[in-house]
């Protein structure tokens, strides 16, 4: 909603105007802000496969409704009402996931006969279920984490006194039911609660989820559903990282060693395990794990290069940037080889920790990035590697002219790519290594405050507080007031 003119406007129309044609009261939904929201919200996951449902309890209006499905939502429904009014906005049935809770098995039965796909959250309808339908129709079920988690106790719908779900502490009576009936298991659900503002409730509820979907899986799973197999166990082994659960970690990363032989999942397991190591900062054994990782991809590296080796790489990485005009690296395309997106990531990885331990590793491993760059296209981290390179040659190398004009392009190029994860690190970098050379400290503080920002945004504490540790700085060298320099840091 908008005032424009002493007047209310929603999507340019004026309020007043829609309360002479239509009467009082009146609801107006903003079409355009409903679509910008939910595009918002499958952005944010762009770069994994998922499917956002609409849940039809918040708002069961049909025009509504049918808005959300020409956007690309599934929607979730909670009574067969629903599920028919879902239907005559235009869903299909399997676009539609019935969830109920406390109804008898003639619900359950109505759902079949739409064919819709169905959450079951208790033990006795699950039976009842199974006796009638056996392996014929597939369900999902819902479990009960047991995480209190909400903006208050009627919001909160995972907890242990709560009715919703079938608690995970009765697993073993579930996969009886599921065993003796043969019931088809598709998919898993859970709701820990609504206005949820701490962070380690999301992870521990993925924990669970990864955990107890692992215990659904049939024997010889890896023999025949082993791309499924291993992304399961690979989330799973993500979210104990995440959870900071090290034994399940590495119980996890046995099972995945074990039985993982293709290059490009060995490097995913390898960046996981680079990944365990930072939490327990153990930058040695990044680069080790980094560097053997590599090699799998056929790319190699000295441990311990001299500094012969990096005027090596510096006059290989030269040679092949004389290929390119600066516009032409603007221009290549993004790089869709995963296995080199993943040796890239390692390589950066292993980039930060060899920084204190391995000094002349660092160009070797920014020269690397570059070349593959140029080789294969632009990745999320093409403007670090940009950035670095740029600060390698004015720094090292004496080149300044090249060096700025490397360095911003990385900038320009973080533009172009609008990866918002990368902005908070290519700032710091950037306002570290090059920016100093092309303004006044104080107009640095903008677009530092700008990385501080998407640092929070995108949870990457890491380059967010070393963005706000560079505000201060650049605040106090370039003559702020000392008092004015801690009011800000205190900020």
């Amino acid at each position: 909603m908008e005032l424009i003119n002493d007047q209310y406007s929603i999507g340019g129309i004026s309020l007043i105007d829609l309360c002479k044609e239509f009467g009082t009261p009146i609801y107006v939904y903003d079409s355009a802000k409903i679509a910008a929201q939910y595009n918002r919200l499958k952005d944010a996951f762009s770069d994994t496969k998922v499917q956002i449902n609409y849940a039809c309890k918040a708002l069961s209006n049909i025009n509504i409704m049918k808005l959300m499905g020409t956007l690309g939502a599934h929607i979730d429904t909670v009574s067969i009402q629903e599920v028919q009014l879902a239907l005559k906005a235009g869903f299909e049935p399997e676009n539609i996931l019935y969830t109920p809770n406390c109804v008898n098995i003639d619900e359950i039965k109505k759902a079949v006969g739409f064919g819709v796909g169905i959450n079951i959250d208790n033990l006795s309808i699950l039976e009842q279920f199974g006796h009638e339908y056996g392996n014929t129709y597939p369900v999902c079920i819902r479990l009960n984490p047991h995480i209190m988690a909400g903006g208050n106790t009627k919001i909160s719908t995972g907890h242990i006194d709560s009715k919703f779900g079938i608690s995970i502490y009765q697993l073993r009576h579930l996969q009886r039911v599921i065993a003796t009936y043969k019931i088809k298991v598709h998919g898993l659900h859970m709701h820990t609660g609504s206005d949820i503002l701490d962070t380690d409730v999301f992870l521990r509820g993925a924990e669970i989820m990864f955990e107890n979907a692992i215990q659904f899986l049939p024997a010889a799973t890896w023999d025949n559903e082993y791309k499924f197999t291993f992304d399961l166990y690979l989330k799973a082994a993500e979210a104990a990282n995440q959870c900071n659960n090290q034994g399940r970690f590495l119980k996890l990363i046995q099972v995945l060693d074990e039985h993982v032989i293709e290059t490009v999942n060995k490097l995913k397991i390898a960046n996981l395990k680079i990944k365990n190591s930072n939490v327990n900062n153990n930058q040695k054994l990044v680069i080790e794990i980094g560097i053997n990782a590599l090699k799998k991809a056929k790319i190699d590296f000295k441990l311990h290069p001299s500094q012969i080796d990096v005027l090596i790489g510096y006059l290989k990485t030269n040679y092949r940037l004389s290929k390119f005009t600066l516009e032409e690296i603007a221009e290549l395309p993004k790089n869709e080889n995963e296995e080199i997106l993943i040796c890239m990531e390692i390589i950066r990885y292993v980039a930060l920790a060899a920084y204190f331990l391995e000094p002349n590793l660092v160009p070797l491993l920014i020269f690397k990035l570059f070349r593959l760059t140029l080789q294969y296209g632009l990745t999320p981290n093409s403007p670090f590697v940009f950035v670095v390179f740029g600060y390698i040659n004015i720094a090292f190398m004496g080149k300044m002219e090249k060096g700025l004009e490397i360095g911003q392009l990385g900038l320009r190029i973080s533009e172009i790519l609008n990866n918002e994860e990368q902005i908070a690190p290519l700032r710091m970098n950037y306002h570290v290594f090059i920016s100093h050379w092309l303004m006044h400290l104080r107009n640095t503080i903008p677009d530092l405050e700008y990385g501080f920002k998407k640092g929070l945004e995108t949870g990457d504490f890491e380059f967010n507080s070393l963005n706000g540790l560079l505000i201060i700085y650049n605040y106090f060298f370039s003559g702020e007031p000392i008092d004015k320099v801690l009011k800000r840091g205190e900020l």
